[in-house]
């Protein structure tokens, strides 16, 4: 039988019932039962050749697919209002409808940056992680308190001592803070125990005045959005912890509009998201909720885990093993 022989329900019950005469040889039976094993070995090998080819396509179907998608991706994150919230995007407009004398701008809080580039190294561009729709009565305060850091939400309480206090997070016990837009520093003194840390930056700038200009201080209390003196585009400062640094920025600055909301407890309104929640170092999957620090056990210095990881990794039958300093983390987000 040739190599191209159809393999049909014929041929397969040829294979399972040879067909033979009562007076047939032993030596034509092998033979039959030979040419029956070729043909399906034959078989074996199409089925095998033709499995491979599909792999061979989906792979390559699925390359062609990542190819689109990272173009689609990579020009979408180009455009003004990629990855806007749906809630804005599907505002509707209402034709007919006063609006209020105000003004509406956009403000860009970018994602920190806390690493120290290195000569050589590609630098990695500042992207926006939150959007704020402001309107020209939104008080400063407002905007402060959209800056979500995890810096604040650290503690210097050890993993065995109780950290239900909300006093004893750092946001609570080192408040001091400010906003630099323009030329004018805006201090938060809401809380008791604030303090100005503008002060050793403003020195160092009156030293320097062939490179700065002169610079004000201005309580943020009462402060609004319309009573700002900035650029649109140009990237400002939000400073507290004493280094920690924020740089967020204006855009779009224009009238209110039927579109717009009205009342002025919705603002800032956030139209755009892009924050990553922080988990846990070694299951990559709960919200982290201490601070590990110098651990034998661990490969990094500092890293965050969650309650069970942290519970696995340094305690044995409720006992301490290893050397290593943990904090409790509360996760904000």
């Amino acid at each position: 039988m040739s190599m191209d022989t159809h393999f049909d329900a014929d041929n397969l019950k040829s294979i399972r019932e040879p067909a033979g005469h009562g007076g047939e040889s032993g030596a034509d039976r092998d033979e039959e039962k030979e040419e029956a094993a070729q043909i399906g070995e034959q078989v074996i090998e199409r089925i095998d050749r033709g499995t491979e080819q599909m792999r061979q396509a989906e792979r390559r179907k699925y390359i062609d697919d990542s190819k689109k998608t990272y173009l689609y991706s990579r020009c979408r994150r180009r455009l003004k209002y990629a990855f806007y919230l749906p809630t804005e995007l599907e505002r509707e407009y209402c034709m007919g409808k006063r609006t209020i004398k105000d003004i509406v701008v956009t403000c860009h809080i970018m994602q920190p940056c806390n690493k120290w580039h290195v000569r050589g190294e590609r630098r990695r561009p500042i992207i926006p992680e939150f959007k704020y729709l402001l309107r020209g009565e939104t008080t400063l305060h407002e905007l402060r308190d959209k800056f979500l850091c995890s810096a604040d939400f650290c503690t210097m309480v050890p993993d065995y001592e109780d950290a239900t206090d909300s006093s004893v997070y750092h946001v609570e016990q080192y408040p001091s803070n400010f906003l630099f837009i323009h030329d004018t520093f805006y201090i938060d003194t809401r809380k008791a125990n604030s303090q100005d840390i503008s002060k050793n930056i403003r020195e160092f700038m009156a030293r320097n005045r062939s490179e700065f200009g002169p610079t004000k201080v201005v309580n943020m209390e009462g402060v609004r959005i319309r009573d700002l003196n900035f650029r649109l585009g140009f990237p400002y400062n939000y400073t507290h912890q004493g280094l920690c640094e924020h740089l967020f920025q204006f855009t779009d600055l224009r009238l209110m509009n039927a579109q717009d909301e009205e009342r002025l407890v919705d603002y800032p309104i956030k139209v755009f998201d892009q924050s990553r929640a922080p988990k846990c170092a070694a299951c990559k999957m709960n919200a982290p909720a201490f601070v590990v620090q110098n651990s034998d056990r661990l490969p990094e210095t500092l890293m965050l885990m969650c309650n069970v990881c942290f519970k696995t990794f340094h305690y044995e039958n409720d006992k301490r093993i290893g050397t290593f300093n943990a904090y409790h983390y509360f996760c904000p987000q």
